[in-house]
């Protein structure tokens, strides 16, 4: 699906294995919600416990270079089953009365909010905010349909009203996770994704992650 990484895998002296997620025209695809080698069935697309189109590919290919290497379908569709992703990238937290809670603390950037945001189709509660780097958050206005609300934090709270039409400031990440609960309905996802570092209230990315998760397991 990206044509520059096409042009480097011509005239390599081995045999390429190309894969796209919207054609099935190349060796690794995806047809029926089942990711496929050539006819094997890798695994079952919908067993995934982790969102979004680019955690998809990046499953097909760590399953077919682990097929290629002679790891076992039942082994490979097993780890698919229990996977749950990495911690503090999109991690799925806890489901609390059909709401899903997601701590993405390591997007400390827009272009890792972005990856995020990019995962749900709609009904996101988004909580962002942290230091201000001097960047601009006008390339998560794309998302403004996807977003619910937006409750903002920290030292950037207030440079969030210019990018989504709901969302209001608030000064601590846990007033943010109060104000989101209070209007979370079953089907709505609260969402972590700061697009800022976490240096102006935590000492790192990770600790945030941590606090959160505790939060929202103490509903």
């Amino acid at each position: 699906d990206d044509p520059l990484i096409m042009e480097y895998a011509k005239n390599i002296p081995c045999r390429v294995i190309d894969f796209s997620l919207s054609r099935q025209d190349v060796d690794l695809y995806v047809k029926d919600g089942k990711a496929m080698l050539w006819d094997t069935v890798l695994f079952d697309v919908s067993d995934l416990k982790i969102v979004g189109s680019f955690n998809c590919g990046n499953a097909m290919m760590a399953s077919c270079m682990a097929y290629k290497l002679g790891v076992s379908l039942e082994q490979i569709q097993d780890v698919i089953r229990s996977f749950k992703g990495v911690e503090h990238r999109i991690e799925f937290v806890k489901e609390i009365d059909g709401v899903r809670f997601y701590n993405d603390t390591k997007a400390t950037n827009t272009h890792a909010a972005c990856a995020a945001l990019s995962a749900f189709d709609s009904n996101v509660i988004l909580l962002c905010g942290g230091k201000d780097k001097h960047i601009s958050f006008d390339d998560l206005k794309q998302f403004d349909q996807r977003i619910k609300y937006c409750f903002s934090f920290g030292q950037t709270k207030d440079q969030f009203a210019s990018i989504f039409p709901r969302q209001k400031s608030v000064e601590t990440m846990e007033e943010a996770l109060q104000e989101a609960v209070k209007i979370a309905r079953p089907g709505d996802v609260v969402l972590l994704s700061p697009a800022c570092s976490s240096f102006d209230q935590f000492k790192n990315y990770e600790i945030r992650g941590e606090i959160f998760k505790d939060l929202v397991h103490s509903l």
